[in-house]
């Protein structure tokens, strides 16, 4: 049997996972199986297949994730695969937000810079103005960034096209933050390339998130009056993106000059913000930092996580819920509950972190009590858990175990939203895809495609890991970045 469990140290239990991260392959594919493949074929082109029952607005919030793994894992031919973007867009009275750019960027990987650019029509010079940022990254890998700077000079010289282009990139620092996974050395090729072109904000902040900082202090070294230079890419600024804390433990700008209180406060915040970069899908150790100033506790909370992820203890590329359940125990531990409890319960999470998410006390919820029922829901132990007393005190445990016994005897499960989506987690828990996903077809419309969403990501991660990315919490709010 296939498994859709992970063990509480974070090992798949389902054979030949590949984990994606920091120096995984450019295109994000291995080329090895891992049993899940055609379930995530399936389950797009069921997500896409029901997007016509959507009304309003609703059908431009779903569907651009079902296609980018649909492009992965069924790996149809250049001409099928942009084939499919026109099907998409008939297949309901909204297209999804963001198509126009992943078909852009796939058109740019698999057709070539010059096609790639006009695929819509536009002249290259008009279009490369326009770019988001899953284009951007398609065309400086296109051919290690030769394209991508010869155009870019080009647009510097016109007025025109770069007033648009600064527009939509106002710092040249984001314009890597979806380079962040390559190997060092492409790092290191792509800089000097964009050194040569003038680019140096963009050149120094690449090199500032590679584990040998010696190229990165040398172009800061190179051009001392460039004050933009070390202004937007001075270490104190690519601190604040995060960008060192992919290789680094510690803060690399000289914190000398600082008295003990201020530097230790620089210390805890990097810490976090390295946690926060490893922490998958939603980040709220920094929203935490944020609402209550307790930077010093949320730095104990950072440390003990990242002693089990540097341990290889947890794998939070694999199982995101392994890795809140040790985020959330640490909080209530160093932050304590009540405090945990009130920022938890201050501010939203994204469906797109799961299909049950809302408050964020709500994700943690979920996850501590799926987490207690496993055992039981999968006949492993024959008497239902105690209320675990890290739950909030709003969470229905009642109507909870009730789920849980009804799939676990095999029974159907009638109720409303909140039994029918708890049943699709005790069936994943049973590694009952199948029913899982079928019992998501009670759901409304909307619900269906947020379940389906969810599955598709939860898929990824113990396959080929496309839809990972480091720093994607907090640089993209969990969005995904489009590798081709």
């Amino acid at each position: 049997m296939r498994s859709f469990l992970l063990t509480a140290a974070g090992a798949v239990l389902a054979a030949a996972t590949v984990l994606a991260g920091p120096g995984h392959a450019k295109s994000g594919q291995s080329g090895q199986t891992c049993g899940f493949e055609a379930d995530i074929v399936a389950l797009a082109e069921r997500a896409l297949g029901e997007r016509h029952t959507l009304t309003g607005f609703h059908p431009g919030r779903y569907g651009t994730e079902a296609v980018y793994f649909w492009l992965h894992y069924a790996a149809p031919a250049p001409d099928e695969g942009l084939a499919k973007f026109a099907e998409v867009r008939a297949g309901a009275a909204r297209a999804p937000r963001d198509l126009d750019a992943l078909e852009m960027a796939y058109a740019i990987a698999r057709l070539g810079a010059e096609r790639g650019l006009g695929h819509f029509g536009a002249a290259p010079l008009d279009a490369f103005a326009e770019l988001d940022h899953s284009a951007v990254r398609a065309l400086v890998l296109s051919d290690g960034g030769a394209t991508f700077f010869r155009l870019l000079q080009q647009v510097r010289a016109d007025p025109a096209r770069n007033e648009t282009f600064r527009g939509r990139w106002p710092a040249a620092i984001n314009l890597v933050l979806e380079l962040l996974d390559l190997p060092d050395d492409d790092k290191l090729a792509i800089a000097e390339l964009a050194e040569q072109a003038g680019e140096r904000v963009f050149a120094a902040s690449l090199l500032s998130s590679r584990a040998d900082l010696g190229p990165y202090r040398a172009i800061l070294g190179r051009y001392p009056d460039d004050k933009t230079l070390h202004d937007i890419a001075g270490p104190r600024w690519v601190t604040n993106y995060g960008l060192p804390t992919l290789h680094n433990a510690a803060p690399i700008e000289d914190l000398s000059a600082l008295d003990a209180e201020r530097r230790a406060l620089h210390e805890q915040l990097f810490n976090v913000l390295r946690a926060a970069y490893r922490n998958p899908v939603v980040d709220f150790l920094m929203i935490g930092v944020n609402q209550t100033g307790r930077s010093a506790e949320f730095d104990l909370v950072a440390r003990d996580y990242l002693a089990l992820v540097d341990a290889g203890e947890i794998s939070p590329a694999q199982d995101a819920e392994i890795a809140w359940l040790h985020i959330y125990r640490a909080m209530i531990r160093h932050v304590g509950a009540e405090i945990t409890l009130a920022t938890l319960g201050s501010f939203d999470l994204p469906t797109t972190a799961r299909h049950f998410s809302g408050r964020a006390q709500d994700l943690f919820d979920w996850v501590v009590a799926k987490d207690a029922t496993r055992a039981y829901v999968r006949g492993e132990a024959a008497l239902p858990p105690a209320r675990p007393d890290i739950l909030s005190p709003g969470f229905d445990w009642v109507r909870w175990i009730a789920v849980a016994a009804a799939v676990r005897q095999g029974g159907e499960v009638a109720g409303e939203d909140f039994e029918i989506r708890a049943a699709v987690e005790m069936h994943l828990l049973r590694d009952e895809f199948d029913q899982a996903v079928a019992l998501a077809g009670l759901l409304a419309p909307e619900g269906r495609q947020e379940v389906y969403r969810d599955l598709l990501r939860r898929l990824d991660r113990l396959c080929r890991g496309v839809g990972v990315f480091p720093g994607q919490s907090i640089l993209f709010g969990g969005e995904l970045v489009h590798r081709f």
